[in-house]
């Protein structure tokens, strides 16, 4: 953190998460403006203009409602990936539907889990492992059985990042792509949603006396980041407001199609990941609503751009880190990733 010396604090980002540390930096710094600086896509992937489906953890929901304890969800009980009915090894009658993430809940029965899940590694472990054995595949079948690995797990993700999973980042890997500490639990793993979704959800957030909220296009937001001498906190697009100085991240945008209307409206919202399916990488409904979710890669060329994600690779890790040294050096900007 910088050292905020003066009255004035400067917020980047379209994210949640920037929304979140502009929240802790007013409650921690009361007497001093916090300026938060977005697009017009305030929520990034998940802002109410794009209709994509916004996962948080239980910890995210309670992170939440200590600052605003009014904050509703919706739980997302029914999250699945789908897989090819004969390449399932042990018992399934939902048609290649498993629940996610894993759980013991997942299995029907105790022993298909003990055949399947090898170890419940923690996060220390897991990562050191990584960095021990340097092959995935060796590493997730000391976690998963051969065959649920190769036939199941192998394939999670791909479509949704257009990558391989060996190119991911491992702590990726463990905490979002398996989220690996669901696999000692006893029952399935809940997923939240905002109501009234994560524009509004950040707006909530930002709603402080000492909050300024200021929407500006990426081009005038650059060029206030750059002239700008109090300390400032950057969150979103590291290669775009620093010149692609160690050359471009790449990034994936997102394409959410609705598809079908049914008849009746559902009770849950209902997720579907779909590994095998090389158009779409992810189906889910609202209401009556389902919609699909496709993907393509996206690179930054001009100083207006749509709202995209990096994608989680080691490369892009490894490039997201020379920014951040970047900033180490320099008296009032940071990166925050």
């Amino acid at each position: 953190m910088l050292s905020n010396r003066g009255n004035i604090i400067n917020v980047y980002g379209d994210s949640l998460d920037s929304c979140i540390y502009t929240r802790i930096l007013s409650e921690k710094y009361p007497n001093k403006q916090i300026i938060h600086y977005n697009s017009e896509y305030l929520g990034g992937i998940y802002s109410n203009k794009s209709n994509m489906l916004g996962l948080l953890n239980e910890k995210q929901v309670n992170l939440l409602l200590k600052y605003e304890p009014d904050l509703r969800f919706i739980p997302i009980t029914e999250s699945y990936i789908k897989v090819p009915y004969p390449k399932l090894k042990f018992k399934n009658t939902t048609d290649g539907n498993l629940r996610f993430p894993f759980t013991k809940k997942t299995f029907e029965f105790e022993y298909d889990y003990n055949d399947n899940i090898l170890s419940t590694p923690t996060y220390d472990e897991f990562i050191t492992r990584y960095g021990d054995i340097k092959n995935l595949v060796k590493l997730m079948k000391e976690i998963f059985s051969e065959s649920f690995y190769m036939d199941v797990s192998k394939k999670i993700g791909t479509n949704i990042y257009n990558t391989i999973q060996s190119q991911i980042d491992p702590r990726f890997l463990y905490k979002t792509l398996f989220n690996l500490e669901s696999l000692a639990l006893d029952d399935y793993y809940i997923y939240y949603t905002p109501v009234g979704g994560f524009e509004d959800l950040c707006l909530s957030i930002l709603d402080k006396d000492n909050i300024k909220l200021i929407v500006k296009d990426r081009k005038t937001i650059k060029n206030i980041l750059s002239s700008n001498k109090d300390d400032n906190y950057v969150f979103d697009y590291f290669d775009y407001y620093f010149d692609f100085i160690f050359g471009g991240i790449e990034y994936i945008k997102y394409y959410p199609k609705l598809i079908k209307t049914t008849l009746f409206n559902t009770d849950v919202i209902t997720i579907t990941q779909t590994p095998y399916d090389k158009k779409y990488g992810m189906y889910y409904q609202i209401d009556s609503s389902i919609f699909s979710v496709s993907t393509s890669k996206y690179l930054i060329h001009s100083n207006t751009f749509d709202y995209c994600l990096p994608i989680p690779t080691q490369s892009n890790y490894k490039k997201i880190n020379q920014y951040i040294e970047l900033t180490a050096s320099m008296n009032n900007i940071r990166i925050i990733f």
